[in-house]
């Protein structure tokens, strides 16, 4: 079996997490896989009168054009891995007849799955497959939860920046309470994946982690968007489809982190038992009071995100493709 993952541009998140890291985990279990990007796949189809893939698996982006393509020139099954493709909406709305060129859709979450079945297939036959996505802590590197609460941390994107007033009320809290308040963002990593090592990039995400005692975790903020269909839209898009990335690499950490409700993290972490979910700024501050005061509870939840954290690391996840392609052969 020999397997080739596409990427729209390899500088991206999606390429790293879900094209090099699982391409590689997959060759220690002896399944050939490579990756390419939309150019050089291009490339490939101009010059070659025929494709030595058996599948291919379009990570994130994908081309019904690229797919026709492939069609033409093998017999190779083509996988669709959503991930966290905020466009699917809109892509599969206009793009209906291309459901035919997909052999398997992959999403990250049962809810997803669902969705993607009613809304989206129109309840067509389609193999999909359920695979989570995974966290870029590879070494757990633990915070020590017994020591005293020194920096509260909120990790997002550009997407899900906490509103103002409320980051206000953050520091706040924090100054009276005399710690720390910290805040920082994966854009930064992401412009660098072309001139970093995946060791390096593991680092990085380590470091911005490593004195966090206290996580957060938001959802965007759509209260600005005055059109209720456009408020849908946004809805869907940004927190249907956005995997549990974030909170998963604070709970491998040992760090008590706190989030509002997520579809994603609700799946992740609801059967689990984990406790930490809030609607709300009252709920959200109370939590904060609670656990910055008892350190046995901060114990007891680090202790149980690292359990669902090892739940969702590489090796594990990289199974569930390597038990699904199997069945293809």
């Amino acid at each position: 079996m020999k397997i080739c993952f596409i990427v729209y541009a390899l500088n991206v998140g999606s390429a790293f997490l879900r094209g090099y890291q699982i391409t590689e985990s997959l060759a220690r279990h002896n399944i050939e896989a490579h990756i390419l990007d939309w150019p050089d796949l291009t490339i490939k189809l101009s010059r070659e009168k025929s494709l030595e893939y058996n599948i291919f698996i379009f990570v994130k982006e994908w081309s019904p054009e690229l797919v026709s393509m492939i069609k033409k020139k093998s017999n190779a099954k083509i996988i669709i891995d959503i991930v966290d493709n905020y466009q699917l909406h809109d892509e599969f709305s206009y793009n209906k007849v291309s459901y035919d060129l997909v052999d398997v859709f992959v999403v990250p979450t049962t809810y997803q799955k669902m969705l993607l079945t009613q809304r989206f297939l129109n309840y067509k036959k389609k193999p999909v497959w359920v695979i989570p996505h995974h966290h870029t802590n590879f070494y757990n590197l633990i915070n020590d939860v017994i020591r005293p609460v020194n920096c509260i941390g909120f990790q997002g994107t550009v997407s899900n920046r906490i509103p103002k007033t409320l980051e206000k009320k953050l520091k706040f809290f924090c100054k009276s309470h005399k710690i720390k308040w910290k805040s920082f963002f994966t854009r930064g990593i992401k412009i660098l994946y072309n001139s970093l090592s995946i060791s390096e990039i593991n680092l990085l995400v380590q470091h911005q982690l490593d004195n966090i005692d206290i996580g957060i975790i938001f959802p965007p903020d759509n209260s600005s968007i005055s059109n209720p269909i456009e408020r849908e839209k946004f809805t869907m898009e940004l927190l249907l489809f956005k995997p549990a990335t974030r909170l998963l690499n604070f709970l491998s950490h040992g760090i008590p982190t706190i989030c509002y409700p997520y579809t994603s993290y609700l799946e992740v972490c609801v059967s689990s038992g984990y406790p930490l979910f809030v609607s709300d700024e009252d709920s959200l501050f109370n939590c904060l009071k609670l656990l910055i005061e008892d350190v046995s509870l901060r114990s007891n939840i680090a202790k149980k995100g690292l359990e669902i954290a090892n739940r969702y690391s590489l090796e594990q996840i990289v199974l569930y493709y390597r038990d699904y392609l199997l069945t293809l052969k």
